[in-house]
């Protein structure tokens, strides 16, 4: 997929390598990979992310050492430092990798971590890149498996790249006007956009889309796409008369591929009802209302409300 972050990991993070296209907006938001969670902070626009003392980031894997199991995620320990690396000193990285350069405080120094990848093959291939660079002979691979925690979820303070949108994760306001009609021109002001709309099984699913200052965005299919938290996504639905999409409803929705074929937003998890994090592997887990997640909407013909 064509992935650039401008708020969150190259999944939505290619932003801090762009500086000169896309503003960082600071706050906090959290890291993806697959079904992996993680939270971390940012606090000014020349810092790179901080992790959460809580991600998990595995075991070192030495050598020609393989993964333990096929679901694990890794990192790259670009080295246990002093002091933090400015945004400016890891663009050296962000030259050779795809995903993200983070910052993990740690009691003996400041950890720096590249990720997380969930293909093996990739990361493998980005540390020797690395390698090649001036004081980075020395990174290593870590794997984070299941056995130490690659697949619980990490409770939230939100998220992280973050692009030119807000610093804050405050919801949207219900008094945006609602715009209900396919659009791919960028909207104006609040106005709310639907930029993906798909009918069966007498449902509606729609994907909206505002160009509010106040909503956060990453970039997929070279498209903006809103991040909101769990109240802010149930405002935008209800604005638009519709509502959080349940969890048959999302699995019915992954079973048609609609999604695949024309270009949804995949990357992220997905908001459903109940504060449910919806992922495009099919898995579905709780989660605090913090997380900053895609917006789908759902209507049935009748205009039956299920609960949000």
């Amino acid at each position: 997929m064509d992935i650039r972050v401008v708020t969150i990991a190259k999944i939505i993070h290619r932003t801090l390598l762009s500086l000169s296209c896309c503003a960082v907006s600071l706050g906090s938001f959290t890291v993806f990979a697959q079904d992996f969670l993680c939270d971390a902070t940012q606090a000014a626009s020349d810092q790179l992310p901080v992790l959460d003392l809580s991600c998990p980031i595995g075991q070192g894997l030495w050598g020609n050492t393989l993964p333990k199991g096929q679901d694990s995620k890794f990192w790259i320990q670009c080295g246990l430092l002093a002091s933090p690396l400015s945004v400016e000193q890891a663009k050296v990285l962000y030259e050779k990798i795809s995903t993200d350069v983070w910052m993990k405080p740690e009691s003996t120094g400041i950890r720096c971590l590249i990720g997380p990848y969930h293909d093996y093959t990739s990361v493998r291939k980005e540390l020797t890149a690395v390698r090649l660079l001036a004081g980075y002979q020395e990174a290593f691979l870590r794997e984070v498996s299941k056995k130490n925690g690659a697949q619980r979820p990490i409770t939230q303070t939100q998220p992280k790249p973050i692009s030119h949108p807000p610093a804050t994760l405050e919801p949207i306001s219900p008094a945006i006007q609602p715009l209900k009609k396919a659009s791919t021109t960028k909207p104006k002001s609040n106005a709310i956009v639907i930029r993906h709309q798909t009918s069966f099984n007498g449902l509606t699913y729609a994907i909206p889309y505002t160009a509010s200052e106040k909503v956060q965005f990453y970039m997929e299919h070279n498209q903006a796409w809103n991040r909101l938290n769990y109240s802010g996504a149930k405002i935008m639905c209800e604005s638009q008369g519709m509502r959080l999409v349940t969890e048959d409803e999302w699995q019915q929705l992954l079973s048609s591929k609609v999604m695949e074929k024309e270009q949804w937003p995949m990357y992220l998890p997905y908001w459903g009802a109940n504060n449910k994090g919806l992922f495009t592997s099919g898995k579905m887990t709780n989660l605090n209302g913090h997380s900053l997640l895609s917006v789908l909407c759902v209507e049935s013909m009748t205009n039956g409300k299920s609960p949000g």
